[in-house]
């Protein structure tokens, strides 16, 4: 079975057939399957947004894996593109080799330019010493350095 990999974005657009084949690799990778549709549709540009790009890894015509990217606006500031969600549906060497190939595919797309968004609430239940230590703040960033996140 041959790997391709599919960019979508808001001037290829996505038609409803390609959303429907994706909808089930979304659902089974998020938590909250609204937010996995939430974040398609702001990188296609579907929610008023700076948009984005959306990875899509298929072996013949079979959703594997996908990388929805968003682009923040936040050039020369911050990260130009944020990593919304990524999931992939196979494990193991392959599913190694699928996550290398989507997040070159994505530097190469964002130029180098991108980040992972961290979940703050999220973050907070998996180390809840955080807002405890002294001198911390209940604030923290939401982006990774790029050289941690994409390494």
């Amino acid at each position: 079975m041959n790997l391709s990999i599919t960019v979508y974005n808001a001037f290829t657009g996505m038609s409803p057939s390609e959303r429907q084949h994706l909808l089930p690799c979304i659902h089974a990778g998020h938590s909250s399957p609204q937010s996995g549709e939430q974040a398609l549709d702001y990188a296609l540009k579907q929610i008023p947004s700076f948009g984005g790009f959306v990875l899509v890894a298929s072996r013949d015509v079979y959703p594997v894996g996908y990388l929805i990217v968003g682009k923040t606006g936040m050039e020369g500031f911050g990260p130009g593109y944020v990593i919304a969600a990524m999931h992939l549906q196979e494990k193991g060497v392959e599913g190694e080799q699928l996550r290398a190939d989507l997040l070159g595919k994505a530097r190469e797309l964002a130029g180098g330019d991108l980040a992972v968004y961290e979940n703050l609430d999220r973050w907070q239940l998996e180390h809840p010493s955080w807002s405890d230590a002294p001198g911390r703040s209940r604030q923290m960033p939401i982006f990774k350095p790029r050289q941690e996140a994409i390494a």
